[in-house]
């Protein structure tokens, strides 16, 4: 198995398989065109020690191309769709109480958090990111995180 680097005009994205972000632009446009969907809230256990702050997050039945995530100074974002939910509203149903559109999360983050090193994986289910945190805290930036 070989390991590649992908440079972007973004930076450099870290050792291995990659899948490309999808356009940035369209999927902003279709969170706004959602705007009206129900959104839903993973739920979210934060484990936060001197050196690190863990996250995890309950997203069930996505891949992890289907995950935007990025942090603004000391937001992190996460925000999923569901794409197939326009299939789904084409059936009639007799009862109908489930629809998975939108999942929106956005947590603070310490001043000191480390958004140029987070890790996030996606596995069964469970979104985890690993936030390393500095001693010096600096002035944020804007950051897109790979999902592995």
């Amino acid at each position: 198995m070989s390991t590649k680097t992908i440079q972007q005009t973004e930076g450099v994205i870290y050792p291995g398989e990659f899948i490309p972000f999808y356009n940035l632009e369209d999927i902003k446009t279709k969170f706004n065109e959602s705007a009206s969907l129900k959104i839903k809230k993973p739920m979210v256990n934060i484990i936060e020690s001197q050196n690190i702050m863990k996250i995890e997050m309950a997203i069930p039945g996505f891949k992890r191309e289907d995950f935007c995530i990025e942090t603004e100074e000391n937001i992190l974002s996460v925000c999923v769709m569901d794409n197939t939910i326009s299939t789904r509203v084409q059936d009639e149903y007799q009862l109908h109480e489930f629809d998975c559109e939108r999942y929106e999360r956005h947590i603070v983050l310490p001043k000191n958090a480390d958004v140029d090193f987070v890790s996030a994986t996606y596995n069964e289910g469970i979104l985890k990111l690993l936030i390393p945190k500095i001693k010096n805290s600096e002035n944020k930036k804007h950051t897109r995180i790979v999902v592995y």
